[in-house]
């Protein structure tokens, strides 16, 4: 998929591959991820991505958090707070 992604932004002949990525343009690179039909998403390697997040939430393994949504005067209208539980 990397190479394939280095070919259709024209960083095949970078001296420094890396370097030609970072510098192409949203435009550029997002024809390219689109022209390269594949597939972006987390990799579940058993160790930092145990497992797919619906797997994660049906086995409640999750961080809970109590969410309040606080709003009604003009000036705190839609902000948010986090509470831990």
């Amino acid at each position: 998929m990397w190479n394939k992604l280095v070919n259709l932004t024209g960083c095949t002949g970078a001296a420094d591959v890396l370097s030609c990525m970072r510098a192409v343009d949203t435009a550029k690179f997002t024809a390219a991820v689109n022209a390269s039909a594949g597939h972006f998403g987390p990799v579940y390697d058993g160790d930092f991505v145990e497992t797919q997040n619906s797997v994660r939430l049906q086995a409640g393994n999750f961080v809970k958090m109590l969410f309040l949504l606080v709003g009604g005067m003009p000036n705190t209208a839609g902000t948010t707070h986090f509470t831990k539980i």
